[in-house]
């Protein structure tokens, strides 16, 4: 499923910019991000290219590996949600896209 799932499931033109704009206006000026459930990496891009303090987290190693091969510089880990390996107040912001 990962390697064809930007495909099967694309986001409208703008979101991942939209999104990155929304966090920004909602946070303090260089924010820590965390996108979890970042799957395939969707969207990132906008915060990966303005070399935002972003970490990307997924559970499944499919779509990390699919992530990486878009986005082979992105700070990227591999966690459950319940057990993610930073203290508390470590993020600005959470992100989950189609997650819940």
């Amino acid at each position: 499923m990962a390697p064809a799932f930007n495909r099967r499931r694309p986001l409208p033109d703008g979101v991942p910019e939209l999104i990155r704009d929304t966090v920004l206006a909602c946070t303090a000026a260089t924010p820590r991000i965390l996108d979890l459930g970042a799957g395939s990496g969707r969207i990132a891009a906008p915060f990966l290219s303005a070399n935002d303090n972003y970490i990307a987290a997924d559970l499944s190693a499919g779509m990390l590996h699919a992530f990486r091969d878009k986005h082979p510089r992105a700070r990227i880990l591999q966690s459950d949600a319940t057990a993610l390996p930073f203290p508390d107040g470590a993020f600005d912001a959470i992100i989950l896209v189609q997650v819940l």
